[in-house]
């Protein structure tokens, strides 16, 4: 272990672990529950398998190169309106 590019576990449980869990938490409050909608149903479904197929793999590269600026990205990443 090289001591310049690998934290030790103490840096990683006082310095490294809360900045992650607070990215994650900035991240979830500003985002859409519905923009990650997909990664969610795969993670469900991997767990329950126990292993990721290729139409999972398929999915998420998909929906992660997906352009969220076009009118039908955006819709799909919004909650559903009631109008």
């Amino acid at each position: 272990m090289n001591p310049i590019t690998e934290p030790r576990a103490e840096q990683i449980e006082t310095q490294i672990w809360p900045v992650l869990v607070s990215a994650g938490e900035s991240y979830r409050a500003s985002t859409s529950l519905a923009y990650d909608e997909v990664l969610a149903e795969i993670a469900q479904r991997a767990e329950r398998s126990g292993s990721l197929g290729k139409s999972d793999i398929g999915a998420l590269v998909l929906w992660k190169r997906l352009s969220a600026r076009t009118p039908w990205a955006s819709a799909l990443t919004s909650p559903f309106q009631l109008g």
